[in-house]
């Protein structure tokens, strides 16, 4: 565990300008501190390519006026909207590291016993862990891997669906007439179903 926390804490070189970043639909929270924990500068962004190039500009303008010898980002990497953010940087050669989001929030509620919560303040709680070697590695997909974790999470969310409509169709299915039972089980690839003929009535063997 220490040798893990060790390990982390040297891939944050020393004298750089730790910015969190916690993502949003159309805005994005950054705030900018040195290792010391010293607030630099914060600020929100687009999310947008412009929005991103103002991000980097802003960020790299700080980091000369803070004497740093370069920038990392921390990002949050609650819903989905952080990897516009990922994919960019990555473009763009710049490090950066994921922050959990269930660790983002028990650091945060542990240090504010008010249980303050906004936007920039995740953002600095998520560039304050990074700082302590508490992220998550950064590896995103590319080419054809990217393509199979978008197919997998397409499958997920349809077999949630199925699941879904199958236990709807199931619950508003009235007692007496158990064939509609049958027949759910059938769309659902659950078991062969086959409607009775003409000459025998509905529900009997």
């Amino acid at each position: 565990m220490q040798n893990t926390a060790a390990r982390k804490r040297k891939q944050v070189p020393e004298g750089y300008l730790i910015v969190g970043i916690d993502p949003h639909k159309k805005k994005h929270a950054a705030v900018a501190i040195t290792q010391d924990l010293t607030l630099r500068d914060r600020f929100k962004l687009d999310n947008t390519r412009e929005g991103l190039e103002f991000l980097v500009r802003r960020v790299r303008t700080e980091m000369v006026k803070s004497d740093c010898r370069g920038v990392m980002f921390a990002i949050e990497t609650g819903g989905h909207y952080w990897r516009n953010i990922a994919y960019f940087l990555d473009e763009q050669g710049i490090p950066f590291r994921f922050i959990n989001q269930y660790t983002l929030k028990r650091r945060r509620e542990g240090k504010d016993l008010n249980h303050r919560k906004n936007d920039y303040r995740d953002s600095e709680v998520a560039a304050q862990l990074l700082c302590t070697g508490e992220f998550v590695e950064s590896t995103i997909p590319q080419g054809v891997y990217a393509e199979l974790r978008t197919a997998h999470n397409a499958y997920r969310r349809l077999v949630k669906e199925r699941t879904r409509i199958t236990n709807l169709m199931k619950g508003r299915t009235p007692l007496r007439q158990p064939e509609t039972c049958t027949a759910a089980d059938a769309i659902n690839g659950s078991e062969g179903y086959l409607p009775p003929s003409a000459d025998q009535p509905a529900g009997t063997g």
